[in-house]
């Protein structure tokens, strides 16, 4: 399948769902949707009740359809269920072509397989009388050896000679996990349900129930996630590493399409929705979306409401799975122009960058985290030029975020570039959630952080057009290692240009002493290879 044909039908499919959420705050919380979709990241979309959101969520996984291989073996002994399990287990580490190599072990598979902890795959064990059935559900996206006829038939041959009745495929539409998270939630009651208490499994292996959990789950969406501290820390895990840890198991894996969390604004009117403080929390999410409830006449009725429109979509044939992966693999390769990001690099160092000084006392000689001081900004002699003092961020998500956020939007629009429109427009979904907003920005925009962010934007594109700001960063990118603070006392005390001016200084010595490691090695190299070509002509080499 051409690229183009991918790109085309995720373009149609999000055409067909932008007629079931039209307006512009509900267009908006769609895209981000997408942009997760199409990136493989989780997303967070803040709103008013009755505002879409779950339904969102709902309609993304009934779009898109998965084939599922379903293979049945009844066991009597706990030796018989291992090796059904180590049966099935073998083909599903198979790689075809130029993945072949760093193919997992059969064995450390078999053990989380048994144990019901690999992604794409959901075992179930049934008593029938004195023995169980162990049911194997494959999603065959997610596995290479289905992805070659030979291949799957070799698997298929394995599977009847070892006893299993014959494989059978369906198609199914992808499962979605929807939860109102409430305080009282344990972490088991949302990732899954492990099954451990040797008196009740009988000749079942401990294993983990995770249909109808997070962990199994194709799409999820956790609403009111921040309600309850205990889940947002176990979230962090499974949204950093893809695992969640379960006692006496193991650690299971999260893959799904899709992962999106959910939350009201925080005002009295919420009481649900604690404070949302927690900016590492927060950072974990990279893209968001404010969106609203539609008027009321659309909601319901005949012709043109979006009941009617919902319904029209859900009659729509789901496009498979495997254009979403290969419109994910497209999307990772669109082309970003050289430079297109150098403007979003000298912001986010300008928010991560504190230099607070006042007018009677000493200029600060190093930067700091805006984090990891409180102080009152408007005391500061960089208050005028301070992107910091507008709000703050940790640069490293940020910038991953807009690159890929950039890279999602110019596939959607059906370009095989990025343009700055993509930029400008991923900034806008990536920061609101993510910065510590300095008051005098919160009260300006109404405690509206989107708002906030297009303020942000406008204010750093007037600051960094100024004639002082271009030249010095001019001056600032072409100095060598060294030059910096030359350059710097060159171009005036401003912050925008401390921030940059620090940022290049670090990448230009981190790759000088690079650049002499690899000399010093290759030296190295070369002295040891002359020292056995002496040896070996000596008689002394091996």
């Amino acid at each position: 399948m051409s690229a183009l044909t991918a790109q085309s039908m995720m373009r149609q499919l999000f055409d067909d769902m932008r007629k079931v959420y039209r307006g512009e705050t509900q267009v908006n919380a769609l895209t981000v949707v997408f942009l997760g979709a199409l990136t493989g990241r989780p997303v967070y979309l803040m709103g008013e009740h009755g505002s879409y959101k779950s339904s969102m969520v709902r309609a993304i996984a009934s779009s898109f359809s998965k084939n599922v291989l379903i293979l049945s073996k009844t066991c009597s002994t706990p030796e018989e269920i291992r090796a059904a399990v180590e049966a099935v287990a073998e083909p599903l580490t198979w790689r075809v072509g130029t993945a072949a190599t760093g193919s997992p072990s059969p064995v450390s598979l078999a053990d989380d397989l048994e144990a019901n902890l690999v992604a794409g795959v959901d075992v179930a064990y049934r008593e029938r009388g004195n023995a169980v059935n162990v049911t194997f559900e494959v999603d065959l996206e997610r596995f290479d050896f289905a992805r070659d006829k030979s291949t799957a038939n070799k698997a298929l041959a394995k599977w009847l000679a070892e006893g299993f009745e014959k494989p059978v495929i369906v198609s199914r539409r992808l499962s979605a996990f929807l939860k109102q998270v409430t305080p009282e939630d344990e972490v088991n009651d949302v990732m899954g349900k492990p099954e451990r208490v040797r008196a009740l499994l009988g000749i079942k292996p401990p294993h983990l129930h995770k249909r109808a959990y997070l962990v199994g789950a194709d799409v999820a969406l956790l609403d009111e996630v921040t309600s309850n501290p205990r889940l947002v820390a176990s979230l962090h895990t499974a949204l950093n590493e893809g695992t969640v840890n379960f006692e006496g198991l193991g650690e299971a894996q999260v893959r799904p399409y899709l992962i999106a969390a959910a939350a009201n604004p925080e005002n009295r009117n919420y009481k649900t929705n604690i404070g949302i403080k927690n900016y590492a929390s927060l950072d974990r999410f990279s893209f968001s979306a404010l969106t609203t409830a539609p008027p009321a006449e659309e909601v319901a009725g005949g012709p043109g409401s979006i009941e009617e429109a919902l319904r029209e979509l859900e009659r729509k044939p789901p496009v498979p799975v495997s254009i979403l992966a290969k419109a994910r693999r497209d999307t990772a390769s669109v082309r970003i122009p050289e430079g297109a990001l150098s403007w979003v690099d000298a912001l986010l160092n300008a928010m991560d960058s504190c230099y607070f000084s006042t007018s009677t006392s000493k200029r600060a000689e190093k930067k700091s985290s805006p984090f990891l001081r409180e102080h009152d900004c408007n005391l500061c002699v960089y208050k005028s030029t301070c992107m910091a003092s507008m709000g703050a961020i940790s640069t490293t998500r940020a910038k991953i975020a807009i690159k890929e956020g950039a890279q999602a939007l110019a596939y959607l629009d059906g370009e095989s570039e990025v343009k700055q429109r993509h930029v400008v427009e991923a900034a806008l979904v990536t920061l609101p959630h993510r910065v510590n907003w300095g008051r005098e920005m919160l009260e300006e925009s109404g405690g509206d952080v989107y708002e906030c962010t297009k303020t942000l934007l406008q204010r750093f594109s007037a600051l960094h057009t100024t004639k002082q700001v271009r030249d010095g960063l001019a001056k600032i990118a072409s100095a060598g290692p060294g030059e910096i603070s030359k350059v710097l006392a060159e171009v005036g005390d401003h912050h925008l240009l401390r921030s940059v001016a620090d940022a290049r200084s670090v990448y230009t010595q981190h790759h000088a002493s690079s650049d002499a490691e690899t000399m010093s090695d290759s030296q190295g190299q070369g002295s040891s290879e002359a020292q056995a070509a002496e040896e070996a002509q000596n008689g002394r080499g091996v």
